[in-house]
């Protein structure tokens, strides 16, 4: 089973403008609502997937997956649940109290996307339910953590349950940055880690700007290291495994959520081959089909 954890989860309400006029009026050429969060992108993404196999007549090789969210009050908290329920994926949603599910502004104009993110706090009940459901996980599972964490938890959280629920053989991936990334490394303990350049770079306080340097300080992270370089494409590093994977192709388009699939079908195809390189192709491949739609 493949599970995804979402812990700062929030409704991104996205509009799209022909062009920004700082200070001026500016009209929507349409606008949406949709669930976010890194984890909630990553069951969306292996949904995804998987039909695409079940078209081809293809049997999948887990027996499903879940997302695990908290999920706040408000018009916000109604819509992500909605949102969420409407997905092919089964949701384990736990809600908290005392404080709206955020609401993110994304505004696209052309191929950029200007981001106003809201905050979320939960509360002690929160952390001990979603702490209870992690540490009912079974040997042989994968859970996907990601995401910034919200207000409420403290920072060592996600290596807390990493180190915690690998000890049970469950796969944990941990897709996250600043300080929470830093301590999940300091643990050792996470199966894989996806930062990208910037939030690489920013572990060790240095600027990545090519597929080498990315190498060097993925090796340096002490554990198993997918970096995901945009138009440069990935590199993956694991004890003796070295892989620098270049686009199949150039691409270009609305590339928000492309890390969250390049991650999606990396996990689908490693529980099938349990091929570092294979899987870094599907990821690759996946992220490109995802962002030309």
């Amino acid at each position: 089973m493949i599970y995804t954890l979402t812990l700062n989860p929030s409704v991104d309400y996205i509009v799209s403008v022909p062009d920004i006029r700082v200070g001026q009026v500016n009209r929507s050429e349409s606008r949406r609502y949709v669930a976010g969060g890194k984890g909630i992108n990553v069951s969306a993404a292996l949904s995804r997937i998987a039909a695409n196999r079940g078209k081809n007549g293809e049997m999948s090789a887990f027996s499903g997956h879940a997302a695990i969210c908290l999920c706040g009050g408000g018009f916000a908290g109604k819509e992500f649940a909605r949102q969420t329920q409407l997905q092919d994926f089964e949701s384990i949603m736990l809600p908290v109290t005392g404080c709206d599910t955020r609401i993110n502004v994304k505004i696209e104009h052309g191929n950029t996307v200007t981001e106003i993110n809201g905050d979320f706090t939960a509360d002690e009940e929160a952390i001990i339910g979603v702490s209870t459901i992690l540490a009912g996980l079974n040997s042989g599972d994968f859970l996907v953590m990601g995401g910034s964490l919200p207000n409420g938890f403290p920072t060592e959280y996600y290596a807390a349950m990493t180190e915690l629920i690998s000890e049970k053989g469950v796969s944990v991936i941990v897709d996250t940055s600043g300080e929470p990334l830093k301590e999940v490394v300091r643990s050792g303990k996470a199966f894989l880690i996806k930062p990208n350049r910037h939030e690489l770079g920013e572990l060790f306080g240095v600027s990545i700007d090519s597929p080498e340097k990315a190498v060097e300080y993925a090796r340096k992270a002490g554990c198993p290291t997918l970096v995901s370089l945009g138009e440069q494409g990935a590199v993956l590093v694991a004890g003796d495994v070295e892989i620098v994977r270049k686009p199949p192709k150039v691409v270009s388009g609305y590339t928000v959520g492309a890390g969250d699939a390049l991650l999606a079908g990396f996990v689908s195809e490693w529980t099938r081959s349990r091929d570092y390189e294979k899987s870094l192709i599907a990821g690759m491949d996946f992220a490109v089909n995802y962002i030309e739609g």
